[in-house]
């Protein structure tokens, strides 16, 4: 299978005083295209460094980050702010939705950062939102939506560029077991159809078996798990 992000001996270290962190210590690895990958490990392991490297919000100390044959290293604010806008939808553990715009509205407005217009724009919205099982609360904001629906919104969001990649952040933080797992197998169906590769992390051992591969993170190493 076709590999889709290639890293490759990435570091990133912080001095803290007369102390060196190393937050990512030597990571490489890769991952195939349209897979669902879980990383997972204690907080402070160097788990969101990692996928704020491969996200292009942050840039390692050394190291390459290639995503479908572009290299991240080097590339400048406005480059980097480019590739996230086109290639990455992120989903975040508090939603992060704006509270004045209805659910259509908050997906049109990821949808708008692809250059996508007029009708084609509100065809996008309700077809994301029907696809995270949504038709019907086009209209309703936040505030009337419950922690699971929001979360739905957010991954509408995430979605509605039609991404090369999706950045998941503890999806499950502040959901209940079952509604939880529900929205990780959402995320997995989803990503599916629109042929997107995933990255989730999470502390959550019972979601596992969904994922195609899974990594741990450890003082900035990273290793593969045999599921």
């Amino acid at each position: 299978m076709e590999s889709h992000i290639v890293v490759e001996n990435l570091n990133k270290h912080y001095k803290l005083g007369e102390t060196v962190v190393r937050a990512l210590d030597n990571v490489t690895f890769e991952i195939e295209r349209s897979s669902f990958i879980i990383i997972m490990g204690p907080s402070g392991s160097g788990k969101s460094t990692l996928v704020n490297m491969i996200g292009g919000v942050d840039q390692p100390t050394s190291g390459n980050v290639i995503v479908s044959g572009q290299h991240l290293e080097g590339l400048g604010k406005a480059k980097l702010t480019d590739y996230r806008r086109k290639y990455v939808g992120f989903v975040f553990q508090f939603y992060s939705l704006v509270p004045t715009l209805t659910a259509q509205e908050n997906v049109e407005l990821a949808a708008e950062l692809v250059g996508i217009r007029g009708k084609k724009l509100k065809e996008r919205a309700y077809d994301v939102l029907s696809a995270v099982g949504l038709e019907g609360r086009e209209k309703s904001y936040p505030s009337m939506l419950s922690g699971g629906e929001r979360q739905r919104v957010a991954l509408g969001r995430a979605i509605a560029k039609h991404p090369e990649l999706i950045i998941v952040d503890e999806p499950t933080g502040q959901l209940d077991e079952e509604t939880g797992r529900n929205m990780v197998q959402l995320i997995k169906d989803v990503s599916k159809k629109y042929g997107s590769t995933v990255i989730m992390v999470t502390h959550d051992q019972s979601l596992l078996d969904l994922a195609d591969r899974v990594f741990k993170m450890s003082d900035g190493k990273l290793e593969e798990l045999k599921l």
